[in-house]
């Protein structure tokens, strides 16, 4: 199966009842895809991070805490200027657009989400040196997933919706948790 295929079938935009119910098949086409480029984490998460960002239209960072070299942060989003953009700034700030939820989801072992939120509000819970990139996308919703391995905290994937659309739905919420679940096992 060819990538646009992958991504037609993996489009959060799709009104299909059929796709709606089923996060858990989109979860494993999305992941399936990931790891088929091979067994490296690091381009696993990127692939990952990419596709999801595609698939939901929103930004999206994987953070990996359990690298002997530190943490590893794969970043996506659907425009390639706004990716590179998140890029530089998670060189210089690993924790990433709201990181205070992101230590939150780590300690808990528990999912966060704002299903309302603005970026002014979002400052108060992310590093200044996110607040330019706050200042020009408004976000409209955040979910902070934990990514788990046998009760242990060895990743947080991140996603964000930006204007025009809106904050995620269940389904949707539902889809990425599933992705975090298998994630964990990269």
């Amino acid at each position: 199966m060819d990538e646009v295929t992958i991504k037609v079938r993996l489009s959060a935009r799709s009104d299909s009842p059929v796709e709606q119910r089923t996060p858990g098949l989109r979860a494993l086409a999305l992941t399936s895809s990931a790891f088929a480029g091979g067994p490296d984490r690091g381009p696993v998460l990127e692939r990952a991070a990419s596709l999801l960002a595609d698939a939901l239209e929103c930004g999206c960072t994987i953070r990996w805490l359990a690298e002997r070299r530190g943490v590893r942060v794969a970043v996506g989003h659907p425009s390639p200027e706004d990716a590179a953009w998140l890029r530089g700034l998670v060189v210089k700030d690993r924790a990433g657009i709201a990181g205070a939820f992101d230590a939150r989801v780590r300690q808990t072992r528990e999912p966060a989400t704002l299903s309302y939120a603005w970026s002014a509000l979002l400052r108060l819970w992310t590093s200044s040196v996110y607040w330019p990139y706050l200042e020009s996308h408004q976000i409209n919703g955040l979910l902070v997933m934990p990514l788990c391995t046998h009760q242990t905290v060895v990743g947080v994937l991140t996603t964000w919706r930006e204007q025009p659309r809106g904050a995620f739905d269940a389904a949707e919420a539902a889809f990425v948790e599933e992705v975090s679940r298998r994630l964990a096992l990269c």
